[in-house]
């Protein structure tokens, strides 16, 4: 069996699925807040849409650069499938609901779960950044397939990922734009090697290599 086909554990599977399940319910408990919150959501969305194409470059990177497909729990469940994706681009477009966004599900239920012991202003900020991210993977997916009319429009006018932009990352060695929920972050980052300097400082710091390519 090829590792682009080798299946998730069933146990990783069940978890990821509780995750989804998990992180729905605590967004739909968090939602009264946000909607009494009215104007305020007109400046922290795009912000934390903003964070969420971050934390997306974070997450991308660590999982693009370090460790590896034996690492223990994260390489044959998440590590992998970002290491496949440059060689299998389209695999992503052929994954089940559960296996597309079940990753994003686990860090989604963590920033919204976060939103019931901060202050409401940080609650419908930690509800936007955990929504973005929930559904970082479909806009990935997007980028790479056939995505329905209103989101192509939103890929044009620079909003959602598009497959142009999504196209630096797919060019070897892969050590850029890495941000792949809206890519706004993607020309600070690469202009400022945000990337290239944490990793010469990790290894400094622990003598260990970034996986190259």
């Amino acid at each position: 069996m090829s590792a682009s086909s080798t299946p998730f554990s069933m146990g990783f599977k069940l978890a990821e699925a509780c995750a989804i399940v998990g992180a729905a319910l605590l967004g739909l408990r968090l939602l009264p807040l946000v909607i009494d919150a009215g104007v305020l959501n007109v400046p922290v969305a795009p912000l934390m849409l903003f964070g969420a194409d971050v934390l997306s470059g974070v997450v991308h990177w660590a999982f693009d650069r370090w460790g590896t497909v034996e690492t223990p729990l994260v390489g044959p469940n998440l590590i992998r499938t970002f290491r496949e994706h440059h060689t299998d681009p389209l695999g992503i477009t052929r994954h089940g609901f559960v296996e597309a966004n079940g990753g994003p599900a686990m860090g989604a239920i963590v920033l919204l779960g976060l939103g019931y012991f901060v202050p409401p202003t940080f609650a419908v900020a930690a509800f936007w950044l955990g929504a973005f991210g929930f559904f970082t993977n479909v806009v990935l997916a997007w980028a790479h397939g056939a995505a329905p009319r209103p989101v192509r429009w939103l890929q044009r006018a620079g909003i959602l990922l598009s497959a142009d932009h999504h196209d630096a990352h797919h060019r070897a060695p892969h050590d850029r734009a890495y941000c792949i929920t809206t890519g706004w972050a993607n020309p600070l980052l690469d202009r400022l090697r945000v990337w290239d300097r944490l990793e010469r400082a990790i290894s400094a710091a622990t003598g260990v290599e970034p996986c190259r390519g």
